[in-house]
């Protein structure tokens, strides 16, 4: 069993904003998907609306932050040494 570590809970928040959970390979593959899901259903109830209900810097600043989340996880979830080839959704994380 692969774990990550990731916990939610508010006592292990660091100072720069960053926590520990521990899931579990499965458990890691349903936030990957889930979050897909959302920004699949995000841009399909914009395109109902033609934007009115959120505006483009909304959904860019959303696709933006999930998109490296994604791109995260697809890494994370790769076996090692894999050649990764990235979703559509994913977006490579800025340099820090």
């Amino acid at each position: 069993m692969l774990l990550v570590a990731v916990t939610a809970d508010t006592g292990t928040v660091q100072p720069n904003g960053e926590c520990q959970v521990t899931l579990t390979y499965s458990e890691m593959t349903y936030v990957f998907v889930g979050l897909k899901a959302h920004l699949r259903e995000f841009a399909a109830h914009r395109e109902l609306d033609n934007g009115e209900s959120h505006p483009e810097s909304e959904w860019q600043e959303l696709r933006s932050s999930v998109g490296e989340l994604i791109w995260r996880l697809e890494e994370a979830l790769a076996p090692p040494g894999a050649l990764i080839e990235h979703s559509d959704e994913a977006v490579r994380p800025a340099v820090q």
